[in-house]
């Protein structure tokens, strides 16, 4: 049972009857991917879900069931809408403030909406954000919703660049976000993946005033920062509301300085696709959760977290950049495909990688634990290539 099935069980209890709950706001985590952009000059701030699934067939056409293995979010949140809309639940929440800022080397797309906050020269930024109104019998509540990544090689490198800064363009603007539009009401603040990081950024340096309308903070398996926030004033008043949940193999939310704190939900997928949420378990108005990560993810977590403690600024930028330097070398667009692809040639590029010997005795582990993490056999198979034995005799 994933968030589509509860959709279906628990679809006809309004907020009224039955308030919020951790799948809800997943769902609304989800929804964020929905690409309110491609609706061109449609105003739709102040539709409920169903006037905008209305709007979605209008301009669109009609919805597409996503198929059983989709795995890009914004496909999936399509879907999604449509079945949320339906709902006597989700029916009637209201959207607004949409907020979008796409950018590179400083220069926003043109025609693209401007998020709150701006990006700093020769930075990139991909932000987008959208709130939910909902009415529950206790005055109603906001959801406020950060877009994550996608399954992209380039948003998994945007993850491993909050290593580099204390703040990026994008959090500063989650940050602005939330001041400009939490409105009095008790708020609820979630995000997957990059948005999950931004959820809880936003929260932790919110201004006093907003602070104490957050009621929750969802964190769906959303990478950590570079510091520590449990040295954070605001996290000792906050900490009790943030919520993180990860998968058992989870690679993205264990990525950084992370609370210990977190839970672990069970998915229907294996390896890097566990990311994906839309396959995580749930169990009537409950994720279902287990009591230990993956010994993969577990290893690869440890191994991380040690070397990049003890690394400058500088040297973790370097790192990432030799990193994701093999990565798109190999040719591989997706995640799905960095096993077979890393398999071919990402090793025998590492080999003739500048990078000195502790930098590419990192990058191997790291390749080493995504192939084993995504195929166990070709994990096996690689081991014994010329390419990866020659690499660890170096180390």
């Amino acid at each position: 049972m994933n968030m589509l099935d509860y959709l279906d069980w628990r679809g006809d209890l309004s907020f009224a009857a039955s308030g919020p709950n951790e799948v809800d706001a997943l769902i609304f985590a989800w929804l964020v991917y929905y690409r309110f952009e491609d609706l061109g000059d449609e105003n739709f701030d102040g539709m409920t879900l169903s006037e905008l699934a209305a709007l979605h067939e209008r301009v669109k056409g009609p919805f597409q069931k996503a198929g059983p293995t989709a795995i890009d979010p914004a496909v999936t949140a399509v879907w999604l809408l449509r079945c949320a809309s339906r709902t006597e639940r989700f029916k009637s929440v209201r959207i607004r403030d949409f907020a979008r800022r796409q950018s590179k080397g400083g220069q926003t797309d043109a025609g693209q909406t401007d998020a709150p906050g701006s990006a700093d020269e020769m930075q990139d930024i991909q932000f987008a954000a959208v709130s939910f109104d909902a009415e529950d019998g206790e005055g109603g509540f906001r959801v406020i919703a950060y877009r994550g990544t996608d399954d992209s090689i380039a948003g998994w490198k945007e993850d491993c660049y909050l290593a580099i800064s204390d703040t990026v363009p994008a959090q500063r603007s989650a940050l602005q976000y939330l001041e400009d539009t939490a409105d009095g009401r008790r708020v609820i603040i979630c995000g997957h993946s990059k948005g999950g990081n931004l959820a809880v950024y936003a929260a932790l340096f919110a201004s006093e005033s907003r602070r104490k309308d957050i009621c929750s903070v969802y964190n769906f398996d959303g990478p950590g920062f570079c510091f520590d926030m449990r040295d954070l004033e605001s996290y000792a008043l906050l900490g009790d509301r943030i919520v993180t949940i990860v998968p058992e193999s989870s690679v993205v939310g264990m990525l950084l300085e992370h609370e210990n704190d977190y839970r672990i939900v069970e998915s229907q997928m294996a390896g890097l696709l566990q990311h994906d949420a839309l396959f995580w378990q749930v169990l009537g108005n409950k994720f279902v959760y287990t009591d230990k990560r993956s010994e993969s993810s577990l290893i690869a977590d440890r191994a991380l977290r040690d070397w990049i403690a003890g690394m400058t600024i500088e040297e973790r930028r370097e790192f990432v950049d030799v990193l994701f330097g093999i990565l798109e070398g190999t040719g591989a667009v997706r995640t799905t495909e960095l096993p077979e692809k890393l398999a071919q040639n990402g090793f025998r590029n590492l080999v003739h990688s500048p990078a000195d010997r502790s930098q590419k005795k990192m990058v191997l582990r790291v390749l080493l634990k995504l192939i084993r993490l995504g195929n166990e056999s070709l994990y096996e198979s690689v081991m014994h290539s010329e390419a990866v034995k020659e690499l660890i005799k170096t180390r």
